[in-house]
């Protein structure tokens, strides 16, 4: 069980977050994002929060589940604060 997967992502002020036939689209202040979600994942926008759970218990499944939960993290704190050094 992933660690990481089972925290939801939030979303702050000023970004908006959509998923739309397997593509997660965040868009900010800085720019657009879109990351294509594999089959295994399933993710869900909610108020302002981003939720990602694994479709099955197989390994592939839990796998991705944390890898997919950090780049919809890094993503949406992309698009509203961007890099810094």
């Amino acid at each position: 069980m992933s660690r990481v997967g089972k925290y939801p992502v939030e979303i702050p002020q000023g970004v908006q977050v959509a998923i739309a036939g397997g593509l997660l689209t965040a868009k900010g202040q800085l720019g657009e994002l879109k990351l294509r979600l594999t089959e295994h994942i399933e993710a869900v926008v909610e108020g302002n929060k981003v939720t990602v759970k694994p479709r099955t218990g197989e390994r592939q499944a839990r796998m991705m589940w944390g890898t997919t939960r950090s780049l919809v993290a890094n993503m949406v704190h992309g698009v509203s604060s961007g890099y810094q050094r």
